[in-house]
């Protein structure tokens, strides 16, 4: 989610916002956040997990052992499931991509599956745009790849749910980097670790990692004490050239 976010924000619909989320809206739903204009991860590395915020008290099980969570209402099996549930007929082992494509032929029980995905998705946004004060999110990944027949009602619903003063300005901008997001995402962060050796002061702070420009220091979430470090030196000396090799 995060390596999504950062590549959206870099070279995608994300470019010039500063305040992002960008989410997958999929098989499952995830995100990621992008805070005055730096990653944001969290305590644990799971900040921007959005898939997760209860939008119905009462609503459906979902996989993570809640209810009524966006995923188990918005993501493409669920929204499927629901309209099979319906009477919806699609093909054999049908999934979001046939119901879009029923959507936008006029099937109306696969517009109202999209229609009540749309709005879960729309609660959710109001939501985290609430408590994180943003002025744009980015939706990609399968689901939100059926374009206007998921798009039109989520901005519509949007309009219902963000009333607050502050939220009139929130856009909500089709991903644009489709499958290369996290890769580029990934490139970011190789970028951010890069400066942050160039410097000396503490540029981001990633899933329990400090970068500063002498060292990497691995934290303890729970004694919130070091327990390796990296020096510049080291890193320098063993050729390290990517993110996943740190």
């Amino acid at each position: 989610g995060l390596c999504m976010a950062l590549g959206e924000h870099w070279r995608g619909a994300g470019q010039g916002a500063v305040f992002m989320l960008g989410m997958v809206v999929s098989t499952g739903i995830g995100g990621g956040l992008v805070l005055d204009g730096a990653p944001y991860d969290g305590r644990t590395g799971n900040a921007g997990h959005v898939g997760h915020m209860v939008v119905d008290v009462d609503g459906p099980p979902c996989s993570c052992g809640g209810r009524g969570c966006v995923e188990a209402i918005a993501s493409g099996p669920n929204m499927a499931a629901w309209a099979r549930e319906q009477g919806w007929v699609g093909p054999k082992n049908n999934d979001a991509r046939e119901l879009a494509d029923a959507a936008a032929a006029g099937d109306g029980i696969a517009i109202q599956a999209f229609r009540r995905g749309a709005r879960a998705v729309a609660a959710m946004i109001a939501s985290v745009g609430a408590v994180c004060d943003l002025d744009l999110v980015v939706p990609g990944g399968g689901v939100a790849n059926a374009g206007p027949v998921l798009f039109d009602p989520l901005r519509e619903a949007l309009r219902d749910y963000a009333v607050l003063d502050f939220l009139a300005d929130l856009r909500v901008l089709p991903a644009e980097l489709g499958g290369e997001a996290g890769l580029v995402g990934a490139a970011t962060l190789l970028g951010l670790v890069t400066t942050a050796f160039a410097q000396s002061a503490p540029v981001v702070t990633l899933e329990k990692t400090v970068i500063t420009g002498s060292h990497i220091r691995q934290i303890d979430t729970e004694s919130a004490l070091p327990v390796q470090v990296i020096t510049r030196e080291e890193i320098e000396k063993s050729g390290v050239t990517t993110v996943e090799q740190l």
